[in-house]
């Protein structure tokens, strides 16, 4: 069935993958005082989008992204630029690392949004993200140096647990 829908019409699986749009797929709640949280089931999309919304962390850090599976090895290459009302901006830089900074969170229901470019098709995977919290913003990006694809990322503080909130996941079909 072509995009447009019209109320009352009932999509199937094919009708999703042919659409050039985002998709919903899942939300998972992160829970409270855990340490990471782990997104599943990414698969049939060009490009995955993730709302990290109203999450906090017990303390002000970075967070991470990783996958202990697939995306293994010392192959992460990433930037984040933190902005905190100062005069001069922080960066946060690695380089052959086995996992990715993205984002910075606080304690204060922190906002960020993650979209990851190329998870599960041959080819590097990148990614760029922004964060909003209390006392800044930060924008980060980067890259994993290694032709490996992947079905599951794991979300974790640099320091600290997760509490409360939610991570949405969205699918992009290209199209």
């Amino acid at each position: 069935m072509a995009y447009p829908w019209n109320a009352g019409d009932t999509l199937n699986a094919a009708d999703l993958n042919d659409y050039a749009g985002l998709v919903f797929i899942k939300s998972v709640a992160v829970g409270a005082g855990v340490s990471s949280v782990g997104v599943s089931g990414l698969t049939g999309f060009n490009v995955y989008q993730f709302v990290f919304d109203r999450v906090d962390v017990s303390n002000n850090a970075l967070l991470i992204v990783d996958d202990s599976t697939s995306l293994t090895g010392s192959n992460w290459e990433t930037t984040v630029l933190f902005y905190n009302q100062s005069a001069t901006p922080t960066v946060y830089t690695q380089t052959n690392s086995a996992d990715a900074y993205f984002a910075l969170a606080d304690t204060n229901r922190s906002a960020a949004t993650l979209t990851v470019y190329n998870l599960n098709q041959t080819g590097r995977t990148r990614f760029t993200a922004i964060s909003n919290y209390f006392y800044g913003f930060a924008h980060g990006g980067g890259i994993y140096d290694a032709d490996t694809t992947s079905t599951t990322l794991t979300f974790k503080p640099s320091s600290g647990t997760l509490s409360g909130g939610n991570i949405l996941c969205y699918g992009y079909n290209a199209g």
